[in-house]
């Protein structure tokens, strides 16, 4: 008896039933079908804007079938283009990309992606950080049409005052689900002063709704807050669970204060501090730096070893002890110092166990010699590319002497390619003559004119 064939009646499958085409079969088949199905198969094939080009430029067949997907795939792609050529201000390119938002779903997620790329990506701010340090008024000139769009959108998402705080609230009192998004461009910055502080449950109730849409954080406390106040306002940072850039600052503002507190270093309340997986940058810029020494040393021991970028000043790591220092930042990468004049502390980077790939100094060293910087950045020289020194670094012993101390040391950085440094620093031995021995793959010098760091850049 011969076996049993089996025929199955494929006459009513449709599109439904049809298993979506891989990416690449796409490419070797000629759109046959009716224009509905291929809608419905799109829906689920996932196509980046570069494969949605090489489809539509591999057949005229193709380019008609996709029409309709055009504008929706592609304008985030050449938005950055569009805008960098529209002759408009501000305010008018924004108001622009707003409309843009509401073409459909899809354009508003290409948007929204493109802008927190550039807003919230831990090198970009990193790099935004250092350009405005060097000169605000020349980053202010110099930025891409993009750059001014996401600086008007940043603004669009502070929170300085209670007013500001209620305005927000009045704005979204109807998105009860909290859908929509108040920071466009993935940024925030609160403003916490005595005042705030009254209203941190409203602020709690705010971000439970809406942090969520956060990746760039910056919490700017006035100085005469008690500590406890500011350890408990901390808890704020379990509202922002995808943050991946967090900015602590203070200013000085009224010395009042409604709500008692220790101002000292008595008893506090302890951080819970919450998982924040996504955290790689941590710029910490109080100006009462010794009163904050313990909080940034908590903050340190909980996400040091998630963090690829630190922007500190040198004081607070010359304070932690050398075992514990050690073992806090295995994984960074980046790394911005400030210096206070007279006080370096450059054998407190020896201490360091890291693959750091850019070192950045910043502030005074009227003081210091350039044998103990390299002396000190030596040690990560397997993996440093681009080394920075902001500041005035004079020759301070004779020229002679201390050239001849550097060329004979065994220091090379081999791996540096980029090298910043201020103008006035070109005049001094260690530039002209121990930089070219020492590093010797380098490929971009940028010098900054002017003898401090506020200059134009050659």
């Amino acid at each position: 008896m011969g076996d049993k064939v089996v025929v199955e009646d494929t006459s009513q499958l449709t599109a439904m039933d049809c298993p979506p085409p891989e990416k690449e079969d796409l490419m070797k088949v000629t759109p046959v079908l009716p224009l509905e199905v291929w809608e419905h198969i799109f829906r689920y094939v996932d196509l980046n804007p570069t494969e949605f080009l090489e489809l539509i430029n591999s057949s005229p067949e193709w380019k008609v079938v996709l029409k309709p997907k055009v504008t929706t795939v592609l304008l985030p792609v050449v938005l950055p283009f569009l805008l960098n050529h529209l002759n408009a201000s501000e305010h008018l390119l924004l108001k622009n990309i707003l409309s843009w938002r509401r073409i459909n779903k899809s354009t508003q997620l290409g948007i929204d992606q493109l802008l927190a790329s550039q807003s919230t990506s831990p090198q970009k701010y990193y790099e935004r950080v250092t350009q405005k340090k060097l000169s605000k008024s020349r980053w202010m000139k110099t930025r891409s049409k993009l750059e001014s769009i996401i600086d008007a959108g940043d603004k669009r998402g502070r929170i300085s005052c209670s007013g500001n705080l209620h305005s927000f609230f009045r704005n979204f009192q109807n998105d009860v689900e909290g859908e929509c998004n108040p920071f466009l461009t993935r940024s925030g910055k609160i403003k916490i002063s005595p005042y705030m502080v009254n209203d941190e449950n409203r602020l709690h109730a705010f971000l439970q709704r809406y942090g969520h849409n956060i990746s760039a954080l910056t919490l700017k406390m006035e100085a005469n807050l008690p500590l406890d106040t500011v350890h408990r306002l901390l808890s704020l940072l379990r509202r922002v669970p995808n943050l991946q850039i967090l900015k602590m600052t203070d200013y000085f503002g009224d010395v009042w204060y409604e709500g008692g507190g220790d101002y000292g270093e008595g008893r506090i309340t302890p951080i819970n501090f919450p998982n924040l997986p996504h955290l790689q940058c941590l710029d910490w810029n109080f100006t009462d730096a010794e009163r904050f020494f313990r909080l940034e040393l908590q903050f340190l021991e909980q996400y040091g070893p998630q963090l690829k970028i630190l922007i500190c000043g040198m004081n607070f790591l010359s304070r932690i002890t050398n075992e514990m220092l050690y073992s806090l930042l295995p994984n960074l990468q980046c790394l911005r110092m400030s210096l206070q004049r007279n006080q370096h502390h450059f054998d407190t980077l020896s201490r360091l166990d890291c693959p750091l790939e850019e070192i950045q100094f910043t502030g005074y060293a009227a003081s210091a010699q350039a044998t103990e910087l390299l002396t000190a950045v030596s040690k990560f020289a397997p993996t440093l590319t681009t080394l920075q020194i902001l500041m005035e670094l004079p020759d301070v012993y004779d020229a002679r002497d201390e050239f001849s101390t550097m060329t004979m040391m065994n220091i090379m950085l081999p791996n540096v390619k980029k090298l910043s440094t201020l103008g006035i620093n070109c005049k001094f031995n260690w530039f002209q003559h121990v930089v070219p021995i020492k590093c010797t793959n380098l490929e971009e010098i940028y010098i900054h004119r002017g003898g401090v760091a506020g200059g134009p850049e050659l």
